[in-house]
């Protein structure tokens, strides 16, 4: 079984983290040839394999990623495209994908070691539009850019649905739906649902409403009365922009993200120590 390691530094300062990760692999896999690091973790001078990212996870079985929410992100097609597992430890403040703090490592190593563990398997979402395609764990956003509020139109299976007269219009996983959906007003999907969330950004009318729906159908947003260009964007990241009554075509990604999780994991008392933490700050 090949390892891997992932670190987002700018969460790990100095690195000491990710070199006791390094160092307890080491000691329990006794055998380095089966142990990778990213090149981007060269400036941390740890004696080992390195590798560019697209090799690390496509050799490993396992990448143990140090990070946040935001650095499961960054690594989450190519993770996908590999079928790597995720092992995630929690560096940054939200933590609701990167569920192990980092003091619990070495015993959640061993039990890997053993097969104790559980998969958590998390659908994509994929963005078609120009002959070009984007895929992402979180969300697909439509806005406005800089015009002034334009008018979406939302199509299911090519059927017009609503049009939203908005700043834009969120498409978000059930992953998603506690990210910019949440913060949008849209409601919160459990991890096993398949479907997604419609959700408009700060909508002009007291009747819009976001609209759940089954994730197989296919979704179509269509920029209208934008005086500008609109705006792509997928996971945080702006991909390209749109031409008044252009559109994009929304649907469930064939990829997946596999998290290996410890056997006590519980999404719900996961979800409830995050909302409580918002209500706290």
């Amino acid at each position: 079984m090949n390892f891997g390691i992932y670190a987002n530094l700018t969460k790990d300062l100095n690195g000491l983290e990710t070199k006791k990760v390094y160092n307890s692999l080491v000691n329990l896999l006794l055998n380095e040839d089966n142990l990778f690091l990213s090149n981007d973790l060269k400036s941390l001078e740890i004696d080992g394999n390195y590798v560019n990212n697209e090799i690390l996870f496509k050799s490993c079985d396992i990448v143990i990623l140090l990070g946040g929410d935001g650095t499961i992100l960054h690594i989450a097609e190519l993770a996908s495209k590999y079928k790597t597992k995720i092992l995630a430890l929690n560096l940054g403040s939200r933590g609701f994908l990167t569920e192990i703090p980092p003091k619990d490592l070495n015993k959640i190593l061993k039990d890997v070691l053993k097969g104790i563990y559980c998969l958590d398997k998390r659908f994509m979402i994929k963005a078609k539009i120009k002959n070009q395609t984007y895929i992402g764990l979180n969300d697909v956003v439509v806005s406005r850019g800089s015009s002034k509020a334009g008018c979406f139109y939302i199509y299911i299976n090519d059927f017009l649905v609503d049009k939203y007269t908005s700043d834009g219009v969120i498409v978000s996983t059930p992953t998603g739906s506690t990210a910019y959906n949440l913060s949008s007003g849209g409601p919160i999907l459990a991890p096993d649902v398949s479907a997604l969330v419609i959700t408009p950004i700060a909508a002009h009318s007291l009747h819009t409403r976001p609209l759940v729906v089954n994730s197989n159908n296919i979704i179509k947003i269509e920029a209208n009365k934008i005086s500008t260009k609109a705006q792509l964007n997928v996971d945080g990241v702006d991909v390209c922009t749109l031409n008044n009554r252009e559109s994009v075509k929304i649907t469930k990604s064939t990829n997946s993200l596999l998290f290996i999780r410890t056997e006590t994991y519980n999404y719900y008392d996961r979800f409830l120590d995050k909302l409580l933490n918002w209500v706290l700050i």
